[in-house]
């Protein structure tokens, strides 16, 4: 068995899977969700969908025949991520809930 073959086989194959990783990187987090929903359940909070954008915002909808207050898309998870006070994330959920609204960082609801 040839060492040195071995070693720089496994050094070129784990530099490409760096390489691939650093691709994947720069790829936009809603990409990875687009046309998709996660559903994830919390005791707290219930049952909500994170999604892409807008658009999947509306598939989710037609798709599970849930209201808009239980999707979140990646722009209003940014707006959330930003909050240090779990008070406050939990403010905003419940008030996104009862009046089925959406969270931007323009203020509005």
């Amino acid at each position: 068995m040839d060492i040195q073959k071995y070693v720089d086989d496994l050094t070129a194959r784990a530099l490409g899977t760096v390489a691939q990783g650093r691709e994947s990187e720069s790829e936009a987090p809603e990409s990875v969700l687009t046309g998709q929903a996660v559903e994830l359940w919390s005791d707290s909070a219930g049952g909500l969908f994170l999604v892409a954008d807008e658009e999947d915002v509306k598939l989710a909808t037609e798709r599970y025949g849930v209201k808009r207050s239980g999707i979140y898309s990646v722009a209003e998870i940014w707006c959330i991520v930003a909050i240090t006070d779990p008070r406050t994330v939990y403010e905003i959920h419940t008030s996104k809930r009862k009046l089925d609204a959406v969270v931007s960082s323009s203020g509005r609801t």
